[in-house]
């Protein structure tokens, strides 16, 4: 009897597992909002916090290096982007990215200054990742990111400088 309960048990939740797996597979509203939570759970959001140490990092970028022209696809700035990190179960880290810079003396250069910045700030380890040069490419009145060369990414701490990966071919999916 008991062995029929737990076997039942089995099958029900292979079921439900099944249910799930083909729903996944055939809806990518479901599988958006399914990995949506599943990233929140495991990394959380940027706080204020988070947001504001990527702004100053952001500024200290530009400081350090003279861009010789704005941003492709935001023109009032440099290029010079960042995507907050966030920490709840697991950490991930804020990542800079910056374009233009194809002088590896100029990166490390960027790079020192950055771990000075993080020291003097008390920041977070963060990640500064060089690319060649923006690839944006405009449709009548919007733009895309075409393929772009990532040059190398640097781990960044309050006591060193790290290189964390290097040239790769970045693709990003079409709208």
């Amino acid at each position: 009897m008991r062995r029929n309960r737990i076997q039942i048990g089995w099958v029900v939740l292979l079921a439900i597992l099944l249910t799930c797996a083909v729903v996944l597979a055939a809806s990518d509203s479901a599988r958006f909002v399914v990995f949506s939570i599943a990233d929140y759970v495991v990394y959380g959001f940027p706080s204020e916090t988070d947001r504001a140490q990527a702004e100053a990092i952001i500024n200290k970028v530009s400081t350090v290096h003279h861009f010789t022209h704005d941003s492709l696809s935001q023109p009032a700035g440099p290029p010079v982007f960042a995507e907050a990190g966030s920490k709840m179960i697991l950490t991930r880290p804020t990542e800079i990215t910056v374009y233009d810079v194809q002088d590896r003396t100029e990166q490390n250069r960027i790079a020192e200054a950055l771990k000075e910045f993080s020291l003097e700030k008390k920041l977070k380890p963060f990640r500064v990742c060089f690319y060649d040069h923006e690839n944006w490419i405009m449709d009548g009145n919007a733009g895309q990111r075409g393929s772009e060369t990532q040059l190398r990414c640097l781990g960044v701490t309050n006591d060193r400088v790290r290189d964390v990966a290097g040239q790769k071919q970045v693709t990003y999916p079409e709208p």
